[in-house]
């Protein structure tokens, strides 16, 4: 079943104690030249901690009209209990949109690019925001495929000094070197598991609904 993310005002009180979902007209042109669904097809409508199945209706042309009544609300994926910060130098050409794509489908939980010293894919500051707005859809449309009930946050670019103050506040931030030999990766998630105390189990512990603000321990990991 196909799924799309909406906004909490998309979903509309209808009579007789029911309610609809009302799609944005970019989902539905999707809807309509892509994957070419029909009324009477159903699909998800995606809100934090929540899938609610909808079925579509049609207009008067017997097209798509924009939006169908709620046939099933059921609960989404739940968080994963560690949030993952993903602090990326920007690449060249789609290489970075990659990286969004599989650290969404991961469960990362927000991507800060970062500018650093040898970073050549530097975006035109007047681009900046129509870049940051195009990575932002690509996150999402990878989180609607894999069946995340979250979207993962994408910031704009920042520069080193201040992923550094930024990732500090982490309660674990990561630094991978491919130098490095006196400390293996495993060691530390195995001692951040440990003062977790509620991980040490390997990571079995309960997980959280993805509903509203959760307080989840923080690590970065910041990728040349």
């Amino acid at each position: 079943m196909h799924r799309f993310f909406i906004d909490p005002a998309d979903l509309e009180s209808a009579g007789g104690g029911g309610s609809r979902v009302i799609f944005h007209p970019d989902q539905v042109r999707q809807m309509k030249r892509v994957l070419r669904l029909r009324p009477g097809d159903s699909v998800a409508a995606v809100l934090p901690g929540r899938e609610i199945v909808v079925r579509l209706e049609g207009g008067g042309s017997g097209e798509l009209s924009g939006g169908g009544p709620v046939m099933e609300d059921r609960p989404g994926l739940p968080l994963a209990p560690i949030a993952v910060d993903l602090y990326q130098a920007l690449a060249k050409g789609d290489r970075f949109e990659s990286v969004l794509q599989k650290g969404t489908e991961l469960g990362v939980a927000r991507v800060v690019p970062v500018l650093t010293d040898r970073t050549v894919a530097r975006p035109d500051p007047e681009r900046v925001q129509g870049r940051v707005v195009r990575w932002r859809a690509v996150a999402r449309e990878a989180a609607e495929q894999c069946g995340r009930s979250d979207e993962p946050v994408i910031e704009a670019p920042a520069d080193w000094a201040g992923v550094c103050a930024e990732a500090g506040r982490a309660d674990l931030a990561v630094v991978p070197w491919e130098r490095e030999e006196a400390t293996a990766l495993v060691e530390v998630l195995r001692a951040f598991a440990g003062r977790l105390g509620g991980l040490a189990d390997g990571g079995r512990a309960a997980v959280q609904p993805a509903v509203g603000p959760v307080a989840r321990p923080r690590v970065a990991v910041i990728i040349g």
